[in-house]
């Protein structure tokens, strides 16, 4: 029979998880808040037409692809014996390095698309691992299942929202610089969640 202590702690632990899962789908919601800066990036200082702006953004996003191969990375290769607290630290602290990079290294197209695709693959990152922590609370919680795949979603839009928002307003009021660096702040939220 489980101790109270032990119960404590596992709740402690679910709770803890909870809270972790809910930064990262935030994350990966408000990461928008950069796309129009971008636009305005290749558009404004490149003079780069929209249809080679769409081929850059492909090949941005191609992580996206690897999001398979991704997860079996975390699953199956421990970093100091974590197998995904380490690559959320790692993941927030590469994605806001590369903000931070791009606020005052943009002087070509190449190192644009380098660090675009590496903030993708660390968002991608990211996103299989709050994905992979629901599935383990959701057998962990049973029934609870539908309500944590919910909370997750809900996150992830209230993220989108925000950098809809915020994003507009952001590119009239301060320039590309500055959005790039409010950028660079945000994945700390996966820094933060991989510590605790």
């Amino acid at each position: 029979m489980n101790s109270p202590k032990r119960q404590q702690r596992s709740q402690s632990k679910l709770f803890i998880n909870q809270i972790c899962y809910l930064l990262i789908s935030f994350n990966v919601g408000i990461s928008s808040i950069t796309s129009l800066a971008t636009n305005y990036l290749f558009k404004d200082k490149f003079k780069i037409n929209p249809a080679t702006t769409t081929q850059i953004l492909f090949i941005t996003n191609l992580p996206w692809l690897l999001k398979p191969i991704l997860g079996i990375i975390t699953d199956f290769i421990p970093i100091c014996g974590y197998r995904r607290k380490v690559y959320l630290i790692l993941t927030g602290v590469i994605n806001s390095m590369c903000w931070v990079l791009m606020s005052y290294f943009t002087n070509s197209i190449a190192n644009v698309t380098f660090l675009l695709t590496v903030v993708n693959a660390t968002l991608s990152m990211s996103t299989v691992i709050g994905q992979a922590t629901v599935v383990e609370l959701s057998k962990e919680k049973g029934s609870d299942s539908k309500n944590l795949i919910s909370l997750y979603s809900f996150f992830k839009f209230v993220g989108v929202l925000c950098s809809s928002f915020f994003k507009g307003f952001l590119v009239e009021k301060f320039s590309i610089r500055v959005v790039f660096v409010v950028a660079s702040i945000l994945p700390l939220v996966l820094f933060v969640s991989g510590l605790m």
